[in-house]
């Protein structure tokens, strides 16, 4: 099987992003998470809703926000090691060495308490092949 790697920065992206969701016990939104990492929101709610959708990642429930908003409150549900998943057309667990289908149609019911389209696609120019 062939997997095609990204760029260093959006591994680093999913290393902070995987780290940080493993030692929140009490739940995270993805606004927390891109703010924690210091990364950009785009990459970490692709990320994430790619966790949602294997099955990682599952809400629990919504929090009531400073500015009077409600957002969607997410926990961390399959924890297999320190190494983050890699998505590659599906996703890879180092941790396990399994490679997971995502179903790529289908979004989290809402992200921060809104509906969101994400349309993730192919592969990134820069990214290497590995065998």
């Amino acid at each position: 099987m062939t997997v095609i790697l990204p760029k260093k920065d959006a591994v680093a992206t999913r290393g902070k992003v995987w780290r940080v969701i493993r030692g929140l016990p009490g739940g995270f939104t993805f606004d927390e998470i891109a703010t924690i990492t210091e990364s950009p929101q785009g990459a970490v709610t692709t990320y994430l809703i790619i966790l949602s959708n294997a099955g990682y990642i599952r809400q629990a429930g919504k929090r009531k926000e400073a500015d009077g908003r409600r957002k969607v409150v997410w926990r961390l549900a399959r924890n297999t090691g320190p190494k983050a998943p890699v998505p590659c057309r599906c996703l890879y667990d180092p941790n396990i060495d399994e490679v997971k289908a995502v179903d790529r149609a289908r979004n989290p019911s809402s992200v921060n308490g809104q509906r969101t389209r994400t349309r993730i696609t192919g592969t990134n120019n820069g990214g290497r092949h590995v065998d």
